[in-house]
C-alpha cells in the first residue's frame, strides 16, 4: 500500500463532459506529494473500467503541457 499522502484527486474525460458512451471508462487523476508517482494503472471498480493517472504536481503539469 502507498504511504504517500494524496494531495488531490479528480474525475475527468468523457464521463464528466456528457460525451460518455457504453464503453467509456472513468479517468481519475491522483496527485501525490512525491514518489511513487508518476504511474498509470488500469483497474475495474463497480463494473467500470478505470484509468488512474497518478502524478505529482510537477509531473502533471508536464503531462498536460505535452
Amino acid at each position: 500500500m502507498n504511504s504517500t499522502p494524496t494531495r488531490a484527486a479528480f474525475l475527468g474525460g468523457s464521463v464528466v463532459t456528457g460525451r460518455r458512451t457504453a464503453t467509456s471508462d472513468l479517468d481519475i487523476v491522483v496527485l501525490l506529494h512525491g514518489a511513487p508517482a508518476p504511474y498509470r494503472a488500469s483497474l475495474q471498480y463497480a463494473g467500470w473500467p478505470v484509468e488512474m493517472l497518478v502524478h505529482t504536481e510537477a509531473t502533471w503539469h508536464a503531462y498536460v503541457e505535452r
